[in-house]
């Protein structure tokens, strides 16, 4: 095995489209990370085949922060600054959207996570600076990735040629490399307000096909920390 860097930081997103927890540890399984949205609302009145929310109950998620406890319980920060528990029944009304709206939604729950495409997302720290220094500012958490890598390759973007190959972290869990993740209006969102500016989409669209970071799938289950070096397997 070739040593390719390490484990810059890991995030877990336990609600998806709220914003996530950064963490120490994550187990991953077959499919995917732990805990990972594995939990999702969803809008009574959303149109078939659609996201599961609309746009405003979307930017409403996301001044909400999912945290999975040390007992596994789910627990959200809303705006009002309130932590209540993910089975409250009340929790839409906290998330700020009008009455009408918030009885719209209904919290589903479920084995697998609620991903668009991959179960996991993962990009370097360089492209983080990458970006920071094109666009004057960037807040990687915009990208969602659930693993950032140090890579020992300096240049940004390098998570790129990774598609195809296989990625060992720490002693045990390899990861199979895919597609470079196509990015959608989320990157447009500020990740704590949702205010909007599609400056980082328009940038991605003109220089990187619209395209950032790599998904994956996993290979080989077990835990991984902070720190752990990363391997590309021969």
């Amino acid at each position: 095995m070739t040593s390719l860097g390490h484990i810059a930081q890991l995030w877990r997103y336990p609600i998806k489209s709220m914003q996530g927890e950064r963490c120490e540890t994550l187990g991953v399984g077959q499919y995917g990370i732990d805990g990972d949205r594995r939990l999702a609302f969803e809008s009574a009145d959303a149109p078939v085949g659609k996201p599961l929310l609309r746009s405003s109950e979307r930017s409403a998620m996301l001044r909400s922060q999912a945290r999975q406890t040390a007992a596994g319980q789910v627990v959200v920060r809303v705006p009002s600054g309130a932590m209540v528990g993910r089975a409250a029944a009340d929790l839409p009304v906290h998330l700020g959207l009008e009455a009408d709206r918030s009885s719209s939604l209904r919290l589903l729950e479920r084995d697998r996570p609620f991903t668009d495409v991959r179960p996991i997302a993962l990009h370097s720290m360089a492209t983080e600076r990458s970006l920071a220094g094109e666009l004057g500012s960037f807040d990687a958490r915009r990208l969602r990735s659930n693993i950032i890598l140090a890579l020992d390759r300096a240049e940004p973007f390098a998570e790129d040629e990774l598609a195809g190959k296989v990625l060992q972290i720490g002693e045990q869990v390899q990861l199979q490399m895919l597609e470079r993740i196509p990015r959608c209006r989320m990157v447009s969102l500020h990740p704590e307000t949702a205010v909007e500016d599609r400056t980082p989409l328009r940038w991605l669209a003109r220089r990187r096909d619209g395209r950032v970071g790599i998904y994956a799938r996993t290979l080989v289950s077990g835990s991984i920390a902070l720190a752990d070096p990363i391997y590309l397997v021969e």
